[in-house]
């Protein structure tokens, strides 16, 4: 965290209010504040709790929708799979009603599946995730 030294700035840690004084972390009541890997470490972490928000936020609004985002070509192959994996999914899709999140564990799956096989590449692997909302 680039602080300048001549800064005062009043911030917030875990509840408490803490100023930034000549590059140093303080408590208001006088204590040593959060130290900047300590900082920095949390502003990671709430990221990354941010982005799984996010990404479980993120949906296709039923089954058809999601396989809407496979070409006519990847479904052929997907449909014509014998492959365990792919065909568990084939069969999940088949009595999913509700909306599919590219965060639940049986996509991911899938999804990763079809990596391995080749059938889809990385790349098109997040532009199919890309096309929840």
């Amino acid at each position: 965290m680039e602080l300048s030294t001549a800064d005062i700035v009043r911030l917030v840690w875990r509840d408490r209010q803490f100023v930034v004084d000549d590059g140093a972390f303080i408590f208001a009541d006088g204590l040593p504040g959060p130290t900047p890997e300590e900082i920095e470490a949390a502003r990671a972490q709430a990221l990354t709790v941010w982005e799984q928000e996010r990404q479980s936020a993120l949906q296709w609004d039923n089954a058809q929708d999601f396989m809407a985002a496979f070409t006519m070509l990847e479904k052929a192959v997907i449909a014509l799979s014998t492959d365990p994996t792919i065909a568990a999914l084939r069969l999940e899709l088949s009595t999913w009603f509700s909306a599919v999140h590219p965060s639940d564990e049986r996509v991911q799956t899938g999804l990763n599946r079809l990596v391995d096989l080749s059938i889809i590449t990385v790349e098109r692997k997040a532009e199919i995730i890309s096309t929840a909302h």
